[in-house]
């Protein structure tokens, strides 16, 4: 058996959004308990209680995070 996690970016429906992409990672479950794990380890490390690109842009936590928009942590 498999698992997959996709998700898109973009809408369809929006027409000066002339694109969509859609992207997705398929796996065994094992496989993602480990990624799991991993991952709520880094979330700890990092002080976030999740991440998501859309919030990491944004202008408030970039802020309180001393991110610049160019990428570059101060």
């Amino acid at each position: 058996m498999f698992i997959g996690f996709f998700d898109d970016s973009g809408k369809e429906s929006d027409p000066n959004n002339r694109f969509v992409a859609l992207a997705g990672y398929v796996g065994r479950p094992e496989w993602w308990a480990d990624v799991s794990t991993h991952w709520q380890e880094l979330l700890i490390f990092h002080h976030l209680d999740s991440f998501h690109l859309k919030v990491l842009m944004s202008k408030h936590f970039a802020e309180k995070s001393g991110w610049t928009g160019n990428g570059v942590n101060q």
